[in-house]
């Protein structure tokens, strides 16, 4: 009977000693991108976005960011969002070959990917370089550079429920 006491006093010791806590992995929000190139995959709020910058786009090591865009420019006159704003920075930040991104977007049907420009980045220009895919929901483009950019509908196209937009609902 002692060896049993014993060894539950033993147990009982190692339960209630102190462990140290798990070591967290260094955040993935602001990832190193240099010459060999790399892919930056959206979190949280725009989950399903992701960059791949090719090798040989940047010629050194480079801190990038993909994060939801805080102050998006208002959507531009006859559209409405389909997907999240999204904003590459350092904003300008240019590339020797071009990068792709893909961006998430909701319902199916005419998508177009604008960039922001101007001094401020507040105006959305048209960007005829974006290819949606309604199967898996993303549309993918080219960029030569960073800015913010955001997938819209016209109005009069099919919403996120299958019904026809009118006055920038769904």
């Amino acid at each position: 009977m002692r060896p049993r006491l014993l060894c539950l006093v033993a147990v009982a010791a190692s339960a209630c000693s102190s462990v140290p806590p798990p070591v967290e992995a260094p955040s993935q929000n602001e990832p190193v991108i240099g010459p060999a190139g790399g892919t930056v995959v959206g979190q949280g709020s725009i989950l399903g976005a992701q960059l791949n910058i090719p090798a040989g786009a940047r010629s050194q090591d480079t801190p990038v960011e993909l994060g939801p865009d805080p102050n998006p420019p208002p959507s531009p006159y006859g559209y409405v969002a389909a997907g999240p704003s999204i904003l590459c920075s350092p904003e300008g930040l240019r590339f020797a070959e071009a990068a792709t991104l893909l961006i998430p977007y909701a319902g199916i049907g005419d998508i177009t990917l604008f960039p922001a420009s101007g001094g401020d980045g507040q105006v959305w220009q048209f960007f005829d370089g974006g290819s949606p895919n309604d199967s898996l929901h993303v549309i993918r483009a080219s960029i030569t550079h960073f800015s913010r950019y955001e997938p819209f509908r016209p109005l009069g196209a099919v919403g996120s429920d299958g019904g026809i937009v009118v006055d920038g609902g769904p």
